[in-house]
């Protein structure tokens, strides 16, 4: 990063370039250590260059008024409390102009390692997922909930036993930017590196805990290490299995899973439609994974199995196997989920061997699907006193044993949607019901059947086409 005042014209006097470093919203600058070096023109009688680095309370940090090259310095300043800290190339004097054809300054910051001070913890909203309606944990299961975080971004979840930490996992890496260069400090190469807000997905593996009943506690963390507790409760863990995996006994292990099958292996999914790991589709649509497998060096692990486990919205429980895909050469692989899936966390997972009962990477995505609803409107023409027939079906499954509520819907174009009767559609999934209209036309109305969310149903809330109908 460098600032400079030179050029092949003239410059007036108080001519000043800059770089400037300013922290994330909500943060401060609490320290610097910084690598400059700098070359201020030495005085000619009338004017000069400058340079300095400086911040709006403490001042200047480092200066040079017409002293010449300044070889490579280090500043190192802390306890600071900074909204923005600056180094500033100008020229200035008494008379005259800054002359063409000279380089009057320049300042170049060559390293610099700023400490932000954070101290409001990030939000977090409720908690769901198998892992909170399951008092008993045995094998797999997931929380999810929504973060958010306005100073560095919300950076990893951690579940405690009995007041102990017993896993850390980055939220989000965010394309390699929320990752702590020094393993632990906090140190991050991005001022704001963690996102700002994520629907966290937080796989919690059973085998890999003390059997029994504990007290877990689930806290989010923000890039500076300020954590908020978003769960609390008793579970009572059941180990699956006897732990095979790295460190155990190789003959236990059994054949390697792929060419190159490693245990430091590294899973990177997505949705194909968006980058981000939560998607939200209609009914009906054949949602794809994409995904690659490496080893911890880079290299691709060919025809390897990648597991694929599910949740399904509002069943309780461990998740359940829902297939897997084989990697390509270069460790490329994808999953096409049926039409019919409905809302779930979906966990992907490679054992490096076939016999491991644990899992040596991870990837964790979810899919929200809006309800499916069909409507019919027989006839599409009134008129004053006439009665038209809405019917419709709920073509998503499951469906609740007492049937689902279903929202019938009009709207004149252009105007809100307002609600004019509820229903209840049977364990069939069908709805019938008649309306009179009041008022006669001519008028044109939109009419659509909307379900609503619910814990009793594992769909987002989703609408049918709007049918048209006129009045005459």
């Amino acid at each position: 990063m460098q600032a400079a005042v030179s050029g092949t014209t003239s410059r007036p006097l108080g001519s000043q370039v800059w770089w400037r470093f300013v922290p994330p919203p909500h943060t401060l600058i609490e320290g610097a250590d910084l690598l400059y070096s700098a070359y201020a023109r030495p005085w000619n009688g009338q004017n000069r260059g400058s340079t300095v680095i400086q911040a709006p309370g403490a001042g200047y940090l480092a200066s040079d008024f017409g002293m010449g090259g300044v070889a490579p310095t280090w500043v190192h300043q802390h306890g600071l409390h900074e909204p923005w800290i600056q180094a500033t190339a100008s020229c200035d004097g008494a008379a005259g102009e800054c002359a063409a054809g000279a380089v009057h300054a320049w300042i170049q910051v060559v390293r610099s390692e700023v400490t932000l001070s954070d101290e409001s913890p990030p939000e977090a909203g409720a908690v769901t997922g198998s892992a909170v309606a399951s008092s008993r944990w045995e094998g797999t299961h997931v929380f999810a909930f929504p973060a958010s975080d306005d100073g560095g971004g919300v950076y990893q979840a951690v579940l405690s036993v009995d007041g102990a930490a017993s896993l850390t996992r980055t939220i989000d890496e965010r394309g390699g930017r929320c990752v702590d260069t020094t393993g632990g400090a906090r140190v991050f190469v991005f001022p704001q590196p963690c996102p700002t807000a994520v629907d966290a997905l937080v796989p919690v593996n059973s085998n890999a805990l003390p059997a029994g009943e504990h007290d877990v506690t689930l806290r989010v963390t923000d890039a500076a290490g300020n954590a908020r507790t978003v769960y609390a409760a008793r579970k009572t863990v059941v180990p699956t299995a006897r732990r095979i995996g790295p460190g155990s006994d190789p003959a236990q292990r059994g054949a390697a899973n792929g060419e190159n099958a490693s245990d430091d292996a590294r899973l990177a999914v997505r949705w194909a439609r968006t980058g981000r790991r939560s998607l939200t589709a209609p009914y009906g649509r054949r949602n794809v994974i994409r995904g690659r497998l490496v080893t911890g060096a880079g290299a691709g692990i060919r025809g390897a199995r990648v597991e694929l486990l599910a949740a399904v919205d509002g069943r309780a429980g461990a998740l359940r196997a829902d297939g897997g895909a084989r990697t390509r050469r270069d460790g490329r692989f994808a999953l096409v989920l049926p039409a019919n899936a409905s809302s779930r966390t979906l966990v992907l997972r490679y054992r490096s061997h076939a016999n491991d009962t644990v899992s040596v990477a991870e990837g964790t995505l979810r899919l929200s699907v809006r309800a499916g609803v069909r409507l019919r409107v027989r006839p599409r023409t009134a008129a004053r006193g006439r009665t038209v027939r809405l019917s419709g079906r709920l073509v998503g499954r499951p469906l609740p044993a007492k049937g689902k509520v279903v929202e019938l819907q009009a709207r004149s174009p252009g105007e809100p949607w307002i609600t004019f009767r509820t229903i209840r559609a049977s364990r069939t999934g069908r709805f019938a019901t008649r309306y009179t209209f009041h008022r006669g036309g001519p008028a044109t109305y939109l009419m659509r059947a909307r379900v609503r969310a619910g814990d009793d149903y594992p769909y987002a809330t989703g609408s049918s086409h709007a049918v048209r109908v006129k009045v005459r």
